[in-house]
């Protein structure tokens, strides 16, 4: 997180790029996910949302999740957020809809 905090990725060449956009020229479900979480851990959510929509909405399951394994505590909340399978479908779908270049898909889109 120091590295991403510190060295925008817009800025920095030392991040990898992503192989399947290069490859394919699609936004993969990860696409963005580096200049996203960068805006957010600088506060700014709307501009993470815009880069990846799926970085700022699986948050709050993240931070659940590691406040569950690293404490203990939050059992019953994990265990209502904690469903693979259902995160594989948004994840598909997201993928999916952000590839579809047409309005209101291409917000979905890895922003620049």
């Amino acid at each position: 997180m120091y590295v991403l905090y510190f060295f925008n990725p817009l800025r920095y060449a030392f991040y990898p790029p992503c192989l399947f956009k290069k490859i394919t020229t699609l936004d993969c479900p990860g696409c963005g996910s580096a200049r996203a979480l960068h805006s957010v851990l600088h506060g700014n959510i709307l501009k993470a949302a815009d880069y990846n929509l799926l970085v700022v909405l699986f948050m709050p399951v993240v931070i659940c999740g590691l406040l569950y394994f690293c404490t203990g505590r939050g059992e019953r909340l994990w265990r209502a957020l904690n469903k693979p399978l259902l995160y594989f479908l948004i994840i598909c779908t997201f993928f999916i809809l952000r590839n579809i270049n047409i309005y209101p898909f291409t917000f979905l889109s890895a922003g620049k």
